[in-house]
C-alpha cells in the first residue's frame, strides 16, 4: 500500500504539518485555538538550509493533538484556513516536537526549546525531556567534571 493510499484512508489521533507565514491569515493563531484541540507551534523556521546550501522557505511546523482519531479529511478542513500544504500523520509524537528546535538534528540550525509554543493545553515540556542516552552523557559529563 502506498503512502498516500494508507494516509488517505488512516484514522489517528495526531496529525503535522508545515505552515508558510505568507500563506497564513494574521489571525491563524486564534482560528486553531477557537478550535479547542490541542496543538503546538514550533519556532519560526527561517534559518534553514537545504542540501544545496541554500535557504529553505521560512515555515512553521504545527502537530495537532486530538481527544479521538481523525481522517485527513476532517484534518484538512479544519486546517483549511490556514491555506497549508495537506496534513501528515505523526508517527511519534516526542521526535515531532523534538524535531521543532532539532533537538536530534546537530547538523541543522538549533532553534530554542523554549520557543515551542503548546496551545489549548498541550504540554511541550513533556515531550523535551532529555532522553535516556543523553541523560547518561550529562552524568558521564558530571562526573568528568567533578
Amino acid at each position: 500500500m502506498s503512502d498516500e493510499k494508507s494516509t488517505s484512508s488512516a484514522r489517528t489521533r495526531v496529525w503535522v504539518a508545515v505552515v508558510y507565514p505568507e500563506s497564513l491569515p494574521k489571525n491563524w493563531i486564534d482560528i486553531l485555538d477557537e478550535t479547542s484541540i490541542p496543538w503546538c507551534c514550533s519556532p519560526l523556521h527561517d534559518k534553514d538550509i537545504d542540501g544545496d546550501n541554500k535557504p529553505k522557505k521560512a515555515h512553521y511546523h504545527i502537530l495537532l493533538h486530538f481527544s479521538g482519531k481523525k481522517s485527513i479529511e476532517q484534518v484538512k478542513t479544519i486546517l483549511a484556513p490556514l491555506n497549508c500544504p495537506p496534513p501528515q500523520i505523526c508517527h511519534d509524537i516526542n521526535g515531532n516536537v523534538r524535531y521543532m528546535c532539532h533537538m536530534d538534528s546537530p547538523h541543522k540550525y538549533q532553534y530554542s526549546p523554549s520557543d515551542i509554543v503548546g496551545h489549548n493545553g498541550f504540554d511541550c515540556a513533556q515531550y523535551l525531556k532529555a532522553t535516556t542516552s543523553a541523560r547518561y552523557d550529562y552524568i558521564g559529563e558530571m562526573i568528568d567534571f567533578i
